[in-house]
């Protein structure tokens, strides 16, 4: 999946946390902002902003999904002082680091599986919960039907289409809204599911995501 960037149009940083920075970057078009950490005018690392943020969320924006994550602050003060996030599209400056808000090393001892490891990259684009994700699932479902919405859930969440005796959506159930926080559910609560994503729910900017964003992002 790739992207035409977006220009920031609002920005937050909302933590500092050993070597990465965390916070929110609003773009002004469809496609996620890019962020950008420089020092001495040098790029270090660059972070698209499309992840999710309960803070933008509340703030009105892209319901949440403009956050961001970066890392590289210790090598951005080891090669010089005048340490900057950017807009990796304008090269507007969004907010100036002092090196006081470096804390001390921590030891990374643990050893990770290999499905701890995928869930580590996917991180900073998967949903906190299932209430995330609802909203596209819904969306899909009343744009494009029953069988589109099912075929939307089996692509996204467990890389396949569905099988020829998939489960229907559950057409007793009362609401559109409970229909598919049902289905979606009951795949997340899978053992495919599970050998796939582990905890993590699949966000709308992870490779493979099929539920439409349209009129949400």
């Amino acid at each position: 999946m790739s992207y035409d960037y977006s220009t920031v149009v609002a920005f937050a940083l909302l933590e500092v946390s050993d070597d990465c920075l965390r916070g929110y970057a609003a773009p002004n078009g469809a496609s996620p902002a890019l962020v950008k950490l420089t020092s001495d005018d040098t790029a270090i690392a660059f972070a698209r902003a499309s992840g999710h943020s309960t803070a933008a969320a509340e703030a009105g924006l892209r319901l949440g999904w403009c956050a961001f994550q970066i890392h590289g602050l210790r090598q951005a003060f080891a090669i010089g002082d005048d340490v900057k996030l950017r807009c990796g599209v304008s090269d507007e400056v969004l907010a100036t680091l002092s090196i006081d808000m470096l804390s001390p090393a921590k030891p990374t001892t643990a050893q990770l599986s290999a499905l701890d490891l995928i869930t580590l990259v996917r991180a900073p684009d998967i949903c906190p919960g299932l209430e995330q994700l609802l909203p596209f699932a819904i969306n899909h479902y009343r744009r494009h039907g029953a069988r589109q919405f099912i075929e939307a859930c089996y692509q996204t969440l467990l890389g396949r289409w569905p099988e020829a005796g998939a489960p229907d959506v559950d057409f007793a159930l009362e609401t559109d809204e409970d229909r598919v926080e049902f289905y979606v559910a009951n795949l997340l609560a899978s053992n495919e599911y599970q050998a796939r994503w582990g905890e993590a729910i699949p966000g709308p900017f992870i490779s493979g995501f099929r539920f439409d964003t349209t009129g949400l992002i």
